[in-house]
């Protein structure tokens, strides 16, 4: 959380390994959710990003961060899930909803 992709010096960092390509991905995407989307819309997008990045770090399991790049957003996603009010009070600008 909190990389800034929306500088151009940043977004053209290449990433290490193929964990940080996977987070570069996710990032973009929610810089895209942020910028272009509201509501269920939004939230929408912000669950697509999360899933698709915790499959993409399923397929480097032996890279460096794969747990903690996993760990997470899948916490992230456990915790929209089972306290949603709570995580878009404590998170709002980055809530995504797995209820539509």
């Amino acid at each position: 959380p909190g990389t800034r992709i929306d500088l151009q010096e940043v977004a053209d960092v290449q990433p290490y390994n193929n964990i940080d390509a996977c987070s570069k991905a996710h990032d973009l995407e929610y810089l895209h959710a942020f910028e272009n989307l509201k509501g269920q819309e939004k939230e929408r997008a912000i669950r697509e990003a999360d899933i698709k990045a915790v499959q993409c770090y399923d397929k480097h399991k032996n890279e460096s961060g794969y747990r903690l790049a996993k760990s997470g957003i899948s916490g992230k996603m456990l915790a929209e899930d089972k306290f949603p009010i709570a995580t878009k009070f404590l998170a709002p600008n980055y809530f995504g909803s797995g209820r539509y």
